[in-house]
């Protein structure tokens, strides 16, 4: 019996290291095109796993790639993304680019779902910065009185600073609290 427990384990350990074994360590630093920069933080991903790391305050990363795979995807916040071939590289240094992207309209109607303008049944108001530019306040949420229907807005004073009260649609709150939700694009 002891022979078959010595046997198992044995088989057991060789089974660990040949799982071990497949994989290879990419190694590399993320830099900006604009600057030559390092990226903390950048997101490097394995694609089509969930495997993937992010890069240290030197921009420098290490992920655990996996055999089978052969690609890795590169992204920071502002920038546009790479995918990129491994081949047989050990080192793989990117440098990222900024990425413009068109910001489609949407409408956020309730609990997080997003709808086309067109697609809602109702009007929903929308205000560009123009149109806040023109009213020449300090205050961005004062530059809104008058400009939606339905929400009141009225500042404690007209002091700069001073705290700005805004209801939507009057007290119809079961928590006593109509605070608007702002999205800013």
């Amino acid at each position: 019996m002891k022979r078959r427990i010595d046997s198992f384990l044995l088989l057991l350990c060789l089974t660990a290291g040949l799982l071990h074994a497949q994989t290879r360590t990419i190694t590399g630093i993320v830099k900006s095109a604009e600057d030559s920069l390092p990226l903390p933080g950048s997101t490097i991903l394995v694609k089509g796993t969930q495997i993937g790391t992010f890069t240290n305050l030197d921009g420098l990363y290490n992920v655990a790639v996996p055999l089978t795979s052969d690609t890795l995807i590169f992204s920071f916040v502002g920038l546009q993304s790479q995918i990129v071939a491994i081949d047989n590289r050990k080192t793989i240094n990117i440098t990222l680019s900024s990425g413009y992207y068109e910001v489609k309209e949407v409408v956020v109607t309730a609990l997080g779902i997003s709808r086309d303008n067109k697609a809602i049944g109702y009007s929903a108001t929308s205000i560009n910065n123009e149109e806040i530019s023109r009213s020449r306040d300090r205050s961005v949420l004062n530059s809104l009185q008058g400009k939606v229907a339905g929400v009141d807005i009225s500042s404690a004073s007209g002091a700069p600073g001073s705290s700005t009260r805004i209801l939507l649609r009057g007290l119809s709150s079961l928590a006593g609290s109509n605070q608007p939700l702002f999205i800013i694009e």
